[in-house]
């Protein structure tokens, strides 16, 4: 970044895009030394929950490798999150210390302390990403759903517990201003949603549902297109892709920053989730459709492009490469984009009316970024997951409605959850996940 500032203006998307590659490259070079350090991990994860221990998964080398991957693929502006990859680490350690000969499990309970340290390790995996104890406990149970036990509970939120005070001591540490583990705190008022708006709450979920639906094909489309990459091209492929996709997104990052090596949409848009979230709707005032339409025409349009372009175009790229990945991220700024549109469509369709809160756009952002990455990964914890990230519990009604409301509709257009769809695209030849 700093790069970046130092060089001349005409050379400095170039720059930009160079260090994005530059990062992507050394990912994928550590990958290439530990395979198993490529994709999420969850779905090793989830077959060494189901009694199919993948041992090359659960090293540890890839404990030490894949953090430091990780790092180097998310800040090189590959549209990719690192929940999977993170929640896959902490596997690797609880499955360290169920092997270890220093803590002496018994050999004919072994494989049950293993499933109980692992299952925690997949709350301790959320606490870590987002400081969101009681959505990683219940993101723990969705995926491990079918053989959880209610015994499980009580070691999720232990370990859960525990993660979370030592990384706010952490935080305490921190040189600079103080730091909050609501990484996107929002200050809405408390007021409770309106009839009217939940109807629209529960209309945007439906809708979005309907538009994650295309997400799986994009995904197919990808990995389909790597494999015939590397059948033409050879073994190099997976070190050569994951620059290349990373210039391509760090570039159009620049673009939409209109020139700036470290705007709001740098490092995939995270910068930008506290002015999506902000609960002041609009700027300027409007008394027809026509006049608010004109009004934030300019804001509509940039994001509903980064918005669509960041789901079904630079997401579908990132996540079939040979780097670690993750998910939620990327869903979860796309959806926080596109419902910031339709929270700005609804206001302009009714500029003057007294059952539209004025915030609607900043809810709607939450709301979209918590239904889209439901519907694309099946799970609802997502829901609770964003009210610790926010730190509004005024938002429950219209968060759950909307969740709810993308997840039946998903199930109802059969839209497959990308975590099984990665272990699905890993019998593809070439293919990683």
């Amino acid at each position: 970044m700093g790069l970046c500032h130092a060089v001349h203006a005409d050379y400095a998307m170039l720059c930009y895009a160079a260090s994005g590659a530059f990062l992507a490259l050394a990912a994928a070079v550590l990958v290439r030394v530990e395979p198993s350090c490529s994709g999420s991990g969850l779905p090793e994860v989830k077959a060494t929950l189901s009694g199919v221990v993948l041992y090359n998964s659960l090293m540890l080398r890839t404990l030490l490798l894949k953090p430091l991957a990780l790092v180097l693929a998310v800040t090189s502006g590959l549209s990719i999150g690192k929940e999977g990859a993170l929640v896959h680490s902490a596997c690797c350690l609880a499955h360290q210390i169920a092997e270890s000969k220093y803590i002496g499990f018994n050999q004919l309970r072994i494989e049950q302390r293993r499933v109980e340290l692992m299952v925690a390790a997949c709350a301790v995996g959320v606490v870590g990403t987002f400081g969101a104890p009681v959505g990683g406990v219940l993101f723990s149970i969705e995926i491990t759903s079918s053989f959880y036990l209610v015994d499980h509970l009580v070691f999720a939120f232990f370990c859960a517990t525990l993660s979370l005070v030592w990384t706010s001591q952490l935080l305490l540490l921190i040189p600079g201003p103080p730091m909050s583990l609501s990484l996107f705190k929002t200050d809405f008022s408390s007021h409770s949603c309106n009839a009217l708006e939940l109807i629209l709450f529960a209309l945007f979920g439906a809708l979005i549902a309907a538009l994650t639906s295309l997400l799986p094909h994009a995904v197919r489309q990808a990995a389909a297109l790597r494999k015939r990459l590397e059948v033409r091209f050879g073994g190099w492929t997976p070190l050569v892709l994951p620059p290349v996709v990373a210039a391509v997104c760090s570039a159009s990052y620049f673009a939409l920053d209109g020139g700036s090596c470290g705007g709001l949409y740098a490092n995939g848009g995270g910068l930008l989730l506290p002015h999506l979230f902000d609960s002041h709707g609009h700027s300027g005032a409007a008394e027809t459709t026509a006049e608010a339409l004109q009004l934030l025409s300019p804001t509509l349009l940039q994001y509903a492009i980064f918005g669509i372009g960041k789901l079904f175009l630079l997401t579908p790229a990132s996540v079939v490469l040979a780097t670690p990945t993750g998910v939620f991220l990327p869903t979860f700024v796309s959806g926080a984009a596109l419902g910031r549109v339709f929270g700005l469509l609804v206001y302009a369709l009714f500029p003057n009316s007294s059952l539209i809160d004025s915030a609607l756009p900043g809810r709607f952002a939450v709301c979209g970024a918590a239904a889209l990455t439901t519907a694309a990964t099946g799970t609802l914890s997502t829901a609770v997951v964003t009210l610790e990230l926010s730190g509004q519990l005024s938002l429950q009604p219209a968060l759950l409605v909307t969740g709810i409301s993308a997840y039946l509709v998903s199930r109802l257009l059969k839209v497959p959850s990308l975590f099984d769809l990665f272990s699905t695209l890993k019998q593809l030849p070439g293919a990683t996940t």
